[in-house]
């Protein structure tokens, strides 16, 4: 679904998540696509959807198995 979704998009430059940054110092961003209609779509969120990634909120990380 997400394949489809994105197949001949064009993402939108990412932008900065106010001053947010990870524990290396990097910019955190967020990565989006303008619909036809004139909205955006979350690739994160859309990824989490599907079952393809998962938030990360701090600690012990399980396996994807």
């Amino acid at each position: 679904m997400l394949g489809s979704d994105l197949a001949g998009a064009v993402p939108e430059l990412p932008r900065r998540v106010g001053d947010m940054h990870d524990r290396y110092g990097r910019d955190l961003r967020v990565l989006q696509r303008r619909r036809g209609d004139g909205t955006t779509q979350s690739i994160a969120a859309d990824m989490r959807a599907s079952g393809l990634a998962r938030r990360y909120l701090g600690g012990f990380k399980s396996g994807w198995c």
